[in-house]
């Protein structure tokens, strides 16, 4: 009588676990996540290009991501190796939120001090509408993955161009970055197409679907996510553009579309991965070493992480919100870029010891 007591609501918990958990089991994803990355092993080296003058670095998003922001601009100038050169455009949203990047801007020069060579500039933008309806969608699928963690900033990417008139390329990063390695070499890697990004591969997009099916994906993301190989996907939060293909419009235009076909799912990110499919550099994979913001068991080979060039807290936990720093394992990763000086610009109140 007992055991089938026990069959009985062990069951139903079962299947619940099963639903609401990453499929395939963690230990599966992980070691396809690091055969995707050739078990963490280098790549063979590719000359890096010349003449490409001050490398340009694109960062966008709102107020919730400032801190993380904040420490992402001091591991790119820390790392910044003597005779590179750096513009830095920050694209955030006007009114309040242009003056505290303003107090973000110079939190950042305090913390570098007078010992910091030249080389790095910084510049703000202000955010400029999209041709996007993004509150529409928003009203009638509030359920879509992923939108609000950055607004409707993380649409910016698709603007690059309009941004930065006069620059051949630009590097984008996600606020919830940190570089280890020089950034301006990340600039100047080849490039034959529009767009360069490092591959996640079949565990990350599989993941992608089951995100679908959990998050009730409307019918169109799923049909077009069947339309996705994915052994090509690849995550959005690090690109190199080449600005001069983008110019004619074409791409941002067929982007808007995609978006308003997926209806904000995986806002950005699915809607890059239709544009470009298998037609995209691959970058690196220590250039993105992603992931970072899953859960506590997801954690790289420690030879990954000492090869790595550049943490990416993709996922839903960031460092600066949430529990405290040091309850996470990847934690460690960001705790040195956090800031030592008071900043008035940090809101979010998580403890920094």
């Amino acid at each position: 009588m007992l055991t089938f007591i026990a069959a009985v609501l062990l069951v139903p918990a079962l299947t619940f676990w099963m639903r609401v958990q990453p499929w395939p089991p963690l230990w599966c994803r992980h070691h396809r996540c690091w055969k995707a990355l050739n078990f963490c092993e280098p790549p063979s080296p590719q000359a890096l290009l010349e003449g490409l003058g001050v490398a340009q670095v694109v960062y966008a998003t709102d107020p919730g991501a400032f801190e993380g922001l904040l420490s992402s601009l001091l591991s790119l100038a820390r790392h910044l190796e003597p005779g590179s050169r750096c513009m830095v455009h920050l694209v955030v949203p006007g009114g309040e939120a242009m003056e505290e990047a303003r107090q973000i801007v110079d939190c950042f020069w305090q913390e570098l001090g007078d010992d910091f060579g030249a080389g790095l500039e910084v510049q703000l933008h202000e955010f400029r509408p999209v041709g996007l309806d993004v509150g529409g969608l928003l009203r009638r699928h509030p359920e879509s993955h992923k939108v609000g963690v950055y607004g409707e900033t993380c649409y910016a990417r698709f603007y690059l161009h309009e941004y930065l008139p006069q620059a051949s390329r630009a590097v984008w990063l996600d606020p919830d970055t940190i570089l280890e390695a020089d950034v301006t070499r990340l600039y100047r890697a080849p490039m034959a197409h529009a767009l360069a990004a490092v591959p996640e591969g079949e565990c990350c997009f599989e993941h992608a679907q089951r995100v679908a099916e959990l998050m009730g994906a409307n019918a169109s993301a799923h049909k077009l996510l069947r339309e996705v190989n994915p052994s090509d996907w690849f995550n959005s939060g690090v690109l190199v553009l080449d600005l001069d293909r983008w110019r004619d419009g074409g791409i941002t235009h067929e982007l808007e579309r995609l978006v308003g076909a997926t209806e904000l799912f995986y806002p950005d990110q699915l809607a890059l991965n239709l544009m470009f499919g298998e037609q995209y550099d691959h970058l690196d994979w220590r250039w993105n070493v992603h992931g970072l913001g899953g859960p506590g068991e997801y954690r790289y080979p420690q030879r990954c992480v000492d090869r790595a060039w550049l943490y990416h807290w993709s996922g839903g936990r960031k460092p600066w919100r949430g529990p405290p720093l040091g309850t996470h394992p990847n934690d460690r990763l960001f705790r040195p870029y956090l800031p030592r000086r008071p900043c008035a610009a940090r809101t979010s109140g998580v403890p920094r010891k």
